[in-house]
């Protein structure tokens, strides 16, 4: 690959530096080695004065993504020496985040709709719904608002399709800036509204994002981008998580399971004087229903297994 002359060290003619787009093409290994070379040069050597703009928190991506992002897997340290790096990097710049711009335009543009009757006002509350969130949505919001003013959808239903429609070349590049984290954070709260608190810094960095919100509860920002998140194109992730999600609560339900009734058996031997007799048959029965459990984690696994097989014997047919 040959290296974009992009990232080799600009002249600084200001007195500010200014790396803008710096989340670009970030899910490319090769890509973030020149960004990080690039980066420790302009720091490190030439001392220059520097803002960096994303649209995504580089540590907090490239921490959860670095084995994927960072190398190429063969070295098993090697993700840990380039995250270590980049975080030295980063740690000299502090982070600010830009404010909400074109919010009074939109709102203004929402009450004059509002005030023009009932069907209006209702209109209004529903493109404010959709539309409220973000910059590019509130332009988006204003665009509708002006283009149906005469003749608004009947349905929230059918406004929500509509920026579905004009937004889904939107949602797609916020889509594709997140990590497998945030993703399947979405993805939970678009399905029942519910997130795993154990993703709570996924969550925090949704909100900063402004594709969630707590009213009170945490919810995905508007109608469009749940229907979005839920798409049959995302199948395939959705197809993943779930089988990670059931793989994780048997291995911990097996890990409680087992605990209870070792501590059962170690109870009923050490508290129990007449079963001192039989102890070694009580032992016995305790690794018996051990094995047991144990078995069942083949038997969980074994239809998801025979249901691949047989999609792999009809591919090859």
């Amino acid at each position: 690959m040959t290296k974009d002359p992009k990232y080799e060290s600009p002249p600084c003619q200001g007195s500010v530096l200014i790396l803008d787009h710096f989340e670009f093409n970030i899910c490319d290994r090769t890509w973030n080695r020149a960004r990080l070379d690039l980066l420790e040069t302009l720091l490190y050597q030439e001392r220059s004065r520097m803002v960096i703009v994303s649209t995504i928190d580089p540590s907090y991506f490239l921490g959860e993504e670095a084995s994927k992002i960072l190398s190429d897997g063969r070295d098993v340290d090697e993700s840990a020496r380039l995250f270590d790096r980049w975080m030295r990097a980063l740690g000299k710049f502090t982070r600010v985040t830009l404010g909400h711009s074109g919010r009074d335009e939109f709102f203004g543009e929402v009450g004059q709709t509002a005030e023009r009757g009932s069907r209006y006002a209702q209109f209004a509350a529903w493109v404010c719904h959709e539309c409220g969130s973000t910059s590019l949505l509130r332009k988006l919001g204003i665009a509708i608002l002006h283009e149906f003013g005469a003749n608004p959808p009947a349905t929230r239903g059918q406004l929500t399709e509509i920026v579905l429609d004009r937004a889904n070349a939107y949602y797609r590049v916020l889509w594709s800036g997140l990590t497998a984290s945030e993703r399947l954070v979405l993805y939970q709260l678009a399905l029942d509204g519910w997130a795993n608190p154990k993703n709570a810094s996924a969550i925090q960095q949704l909100e900063r994002k402004q594709l969630v919100c707590k009213a009170p509860m945490y919810r995905v920002i508007n109608d469009s981008f749940c229907r979005f998140v839920l798409s049959a194109e995302h199948s395939g992730e959705i197809l993943d998580w779930e089988q990670h999600e059931q793989e994780s609560t048997w291995h911990a339900f097996r890990f409680v399971l087992i605990a209870v009734l070792i501590g059962g058996g170690v109870w009923l031997l050490y508290t129990q004087a007449q079963l001192l007799q039989i102890g070694t048959g009580t032992i016995t029965a305790i690794a018996t229903l051990l094995t047991a459990i144990a078995g069942l984690s083949t038997r969980f696994k074994r239809p998801s297994l025979e249901a691949q097989a047989g999609a792999s014997s009809q591919g090859g047919e």
